[in-house]
């Protein structure tokens, strides 16, 4: 880490600590924490492959303690990022540091620091997103492919429809605990899914946030980042005012950050093929899409969440989505939305059972 990013970090820091939210930072496990943990990983994926018949695709052997400190949440994303954007255009014109806080906005949010610009992600984004791909994946059938060219489609069991609905009971608690608490953990998490469909979900995830992040490094490169103005939710010092952007500047910081997310896949670890990478980078980008529009109709029909509704400051998701559609279909052609259109379109058809169900759980919960 630089001087002018560790800079930025010790800022960041030192914002967490004023409002409150050291926590945010995260501590290191104890061995026993992270036994534990491996312990009941382990075992949830066990029951997954058995709960559909597949493979179990986690090794055999548990990984080795992670120890350490408090690590830095973003760092591997921020650092593909980055090396994306001097392949294609040079350096940062300053210094950023992406982190996390509870600002009360699906989309990231940024701050002008003292030593350069602070990129923050809300709080629990990431186990929303997990949240909803794992519980989208549960309704997936695998189709396998017979000798005579055609397909078998898996049949549904019984195990099969009790992990959809435990999905589903999961995924209403995890909205409610992202909109009132910023944390979707405590909402009843879904079990580790070792299976294929499970691997899948994971890497949506992952990809979804890589493309918020870069969204916001397309601000930065598109020099968005220079009027402040106040707009409620999310604690902040008095002095402290959120940057402001237009909707024409989200649309533009849409596109070049598609672009650094498929130039990241560059650096990625993952041994997919080129064409799956950038197909899980495309179906994360829309999913993150999605889940946008499904808080906003949150937003609009759940009047039981009071105040605590996210903010809604960005253009329409599906505005957003149609216009990133028409620039990849030229850059990568239209084949490039086949697990999109396979597997987001589910979560569209089933907005209004997870609107009722939250509806019930919050009224229940009054």
């Amino acid at each position: 880490m630089n001087a002018a990013r560790a800079a930025l970090a010790a800022e960041y820091r030192e914002l967490l600590r004023a409002q409150g939210l050291e926590h945010l930072v995260g501590r290191t496990a104890t061995p026993e924490e992270e036994a534990l943990l491996i312990a009941r990983i382990t075992e949830q994926a066990q029951r997954s492959a058995a709960d559909y018949g597949e493979r179990n695709l986690l090794p055999p052997e548990p990984p080795e303690p992670l120890g350490g400190g408090p690590r830095d949440r973003y760092a591997a994303t921020s650092a593909r990022i980055e090396r994306a954007v001097r392949e294609l255009s040079g350096e940062l014109p300053g210094p950023v540091y992406v982190g996390e806080y509870p600002h009360r906005s699906f989309n990231a949010e940024a701050l002008a620091a003292r030593h350069g610009t602070l990129l923050l992600i809300n709080t629990g984004l990431h186990y929303l997103l997990v949240e909803v791909a794992l519980a989208l994946n549960t309704r997936v059938r695998v189709a396998e492919r017979r000798p005579d060219g055609g397909y078998d489609v898996q049949p549904t069991t019984e195990a099969m429809e009790r992990r959809r609905r435990q999905a589903d009971e999961n995924l209403v608690g995890s909205l409610a605990a992202y909109l009132l608490h910023t944390d979707p953990g405590r909402g009843g998490k879904q079990e580790v899914d070792g299976t294929t469909r499970g691997a899948l979900s994971y890497l949506y995830a992952d990809a979804a946030e890589t493309f918020a992040v870069a969204h916001e490094y397309g601000h930065f490169l598109a020099g968005h980042l220079r009027s402040t103005g106040r707009r409620p939710g999310g604690p902040l010092p008095a002095s402290t005012e959120w940057l402001r952007k237009s909707h024409d500047q989200e649309f533009e910081a849409d596109e070049i950050g598609m672009l650094l997310a498929l130039k990241a896949l560059d650096h990625d670890e993952q041994q997919q093929s080129p064409l799956l990478r950038k197909s899980i980078a495309v179906t994360g980008t829309f999913l993150f899409f999605a889940v946008d529009h499904l808080l906003n109709r949150v937003r609009d029909e759940v009047p039981e969440l009071g105040g605590a509704a996210i903010v809604a400051d960005h253009p329409p998701s599906d505005a957003r989505a149609a216009t990133l559609r028409r620039t990849l279909t030229d850059l990568e052609g239209p084949d490039i939305f086949q697990l999109v259109d396979a597997t987001i379109p589910i979560l569209a058809e089933h907005e209004g059972e997870i609107i009722a169900s939250l509806r019930r759980l919050l009224q229940a919960a009054k």
